[in-house]
């Protein structure tokens, strides 16, 4: 016979085996409503997209992301229909809604990006979508590419050597990226000017586009007009630096302008006055090479050369400087060696700054880039774009 106390504890056992089969038939039940709602709301959103109807798309998609305000696919049909109606803004800001697990954030994310730096003319926007989707996937090539670009659209050579290589160390790149080793130390766009004209008039305040516009304007040989437009770039470039101490593009073209003109004790104040991450810089290396030259240490400026060609062996200028160190210091074969790389490197970036696709450089400038990459001395270059051209490194 059963005694009550073990009947108690039988009722109570069963009781709580029935509330947690009630739990889960409520959570199944439930789950298959919103199951089902999704559904609704989804095909609802497709039928409006078929029939072109970006009003009802808004509608429906706007009572789905109230509804659901974690779904992606909700957020995504409110930027499809505010980019459809005109309304770029409300498709950025939609699209920035997007949660991080959602399946289609990537692809969506390179849409905000495109969406930044081209019509909404807000590239700092762009560049922090692009750095969150490398955060999530570092191998993005596309995202890669876009910072690539965009930097040296706006002539911040050392972040696009940064970029760049964290690209190829991802095996990330485009094949077009090498072409910047040897470019780089020259390129400027032919619509940079316009673009980041574009970009300040949404942002007028913004240091990097300021300081772009500057050395755009400086280096451009369309906007030079003799020694009194120098001058005046010099002064602007020396009020910006006031502003900004710690930018390491306008830092070095005030020095090449500054030595190029002869001026030691204008070269020494630069230095001296140089955040200590500038010796992460070759251009820095270069002028501090200058500079001892200039104050009659040959040896000194010898191994600041050398130091330079370390940091970024593919700059021809550096072999060029290194040619005339060389010189000076009564080493003939050793400075016609390093003219004969400079000239090489020199004919080779006129070849590829004149690409009619740059974006599409054909095998034999790959060809001479690795070649050049070889002669160099540049390991990074030699290694990685024998690789993409699928031949054996050279050992040297």
């Amino acid at each position: 016979m059963v005694s009550s106390r073990s009947y108690k504890l039988i009722r109570w056992i069963v009781l709580l085996i029935l509330i947690t089969a009630l739990g889960a038939g409520v959570a199944l039940s439930h789950a298959w409503w919103k199951g089902n709602k999704i559904r609704e709301y989804d095909a609802l959103c497709r039928v409006a997209m078929v029939r072109s109807d970006w009003h009802e798309l808004a509608g429906i998609s706007e009572k789905w992301s109230a509804w659901q305000p974690d779904s992606g696919q909700a957020w995504v049909m409110r930027a499809l229909a505010a980019q459809e109606s005109g309304d770029l803004p409300a498709s950025a800001e939609f699209l920035e809604q997007l949660p991080d697990q959602y399946a289609g954030a990537i692809p969506a994310r390179l849409e905000l990006s495109t969406l930044y730096f081209e019509p909404l003319n807000r590239p700092l926007d762009g560049v922090r979508i692009s750095k969150r989707i490398l955060a999530t996937n570092p191998k993005i090539v596309i995202a890669h590419q876009r910072l690539c670009h965009y930097y040296a659209m706006t002539l911040q050579r050392s972040r696009l050597l940064k970029q760049l290589r964290e690209s190829i160390e991802q095996k990330a790149e485009t094949v077009d990226g090498y072409n910047y080793f040897v470019t780089l130390p020259d390129l400027v766009f032919s619509d940079s000017l316009q673009r980041v004209t574009n970009w300040l008039e949404v942002t007028p305040d913004e240091p990097t586009l300021l300081v772009a516009s500057a050395l755009i304007r400086t280096r451009d040989d369309k906007q030079k007009s003799g020694n009194e437009y120098e001058a005046l770039m010099t002064e602007e470039l020396r009020t910006l630096l006031q502003r900004f101490p710690d930018n390491i593009e306008l830092r070095t073209t005030l020095l090449e302008i500054v030595s190029r003109n002869g001026d030691v004790a204008g070269v020494e104040r630069l230095l001296e006055s140089a955040p200590p991450f500038s010796g992460d810089d070759y251009r820095m290396w270069r002028i501090r090479s200058w500079y001892s030259l200039a104050n009659g240490d040959p040896e000194a400026a010898k191994k600041a050369a050398k130091e330079a060609i370390r940091l970024y062996p593919m700059d021809w200028h550096n072999w060029q400087h290194l040619a005339g160190v060389l010189r000076q210091a009564n080493q003939p074969a050793e400075a016609a060696e390093a003219q004969r790389i400079a000239m090489f490197g020199k004919e080779l970036q006129g070849v590829l700054l004149s690409l009619l696709d740059p974006r599409n450089p054909p095998r034999a400038a790959l060809e001479g880039i690795l070649e050049f990459a070889e002669t160099c001395g540049d390991d990074f270059v030699i290694e990685n774009l024998s690789r993409r051209l699928q031949v054996p490194p050279k050992v040297r």
